[in-house]
């Protein structure tokens, strides 16, 4: 949940979401007492959130809907894959996974930025 001594965005999301158990979201706000950074991040989560609550309009096809989710868990959380292969002294291979992962996630809010622009 925190690596690097920052917050992933995947748990801002699943605290925003109410998806927390209440000993992650002990560790997580104890984190963000003595973190601004992730603090601001969360705030700005929070309010990407209302954002696309209020905008999200359109309703995406369940197959289109399932492709996504399929992705998106195919990522996984990059901390915890670091976590992983640092202990079981990889790392390099999780970096690129990393990259990787990050120009999918790009490329999906990219295409959800172009949709809801020209709606």
């Amino acid at each position: 949940m925190v690596a690097s001594g920052h917050v992933h965005p995947s748990t801002l999301w699943s605290l925003v979401a109410g998806d927390l158990d209440p000993e992650q979201l002990a560790h997580l706000e104890s984190h963000l007492d003595v973190c601004s950074g992730c603090a601001r991040e969360l705030a700005r989560t929070r309010a990407i959130h209302r954002l696309l609550r209020h905008r999200a309009t359109v309703e995406i096809p369940d197959p289109v809907r399932r492709r996504l989710e399929a992705t998106i868990a195919q990522l996984g959380d990059p901390a915890e894959e670091e976590a992983s292969a640092s202990r079981a002294g990889l790392g390099d291979g999780v970096e690129q996974r990393d990259l990787e992962g990050a120009e999918v996630r790009e490329g999906l809010s990219d295409a959800f930025d172009q949709r809801t622009d020209a709606s």
